[in-house]
């Protein structure tokens, strides 16, 4: 026996059929016991994006002549100051039996915040910071900087 048999031969019913099923299937979703979903929160997505062949990050430092003045300090002591904050050179060593291992640490400034702070010189007994004598700010290097 063919079970599609009585399908075929009247589809008027199997129509109804169909519909009677369908009508079931609604009504007994909605009479289930099932609780809702709790409420999740969306995770927040951050993007970053770089640019290549963009211009290069770099820290602008304005200083004001007079203000220097006033402290005593020259332009080569800012210089210095700043070119000692930046050096890449071994820290020290570790002596073994068989080998020395040099200790290198990276304590470049990179930030404004970190210049900033930077200490040029002491006068009174007292430090006198970058950030009192220049305007340190985050920028990016132009066509017509040279380093």
């Amino acid at each position: 026996m063919n079970i599609s048999r009585p399908f075929v031969a009247r589809p008027v019913a199997t129509t109804l059929l169909s519909c009677g099923l369908l009508l079931a299937g609604i009504i007994t979703y909605f009479l289930l016991p099932v609780a809702s979903l709790p409420e999740v929160d969306s995770p927040a997505i951050v993007v970053q994006a770089q640019l290549p062949g963009s211009s290069l990050p770099a820290v602008r430092i304005d200083l004001n002549p007079l203000t220097l003045f006033k402290h005593g300090i020259g332009l080569e002591d800012v210089r210095a100051a700043i070119a000692a904050a930046n050096t890449n050179a071994p820290k020290g060593a570790i002596d073994g039996p068989r080998r020395r291992y040099q200790i290198y640490v990276n304590d470049t400034a990179t930030t404004p915040e970190q210049y900033r702070s930077l200490i040029i010189a002491c006068r009174n007994q007292a430090p006198v910071r970058l950030r009192d004598v220049a305007a340190v700010s985050d920028r990016r290097r132009t066509l017509h900087q040279r380093f």
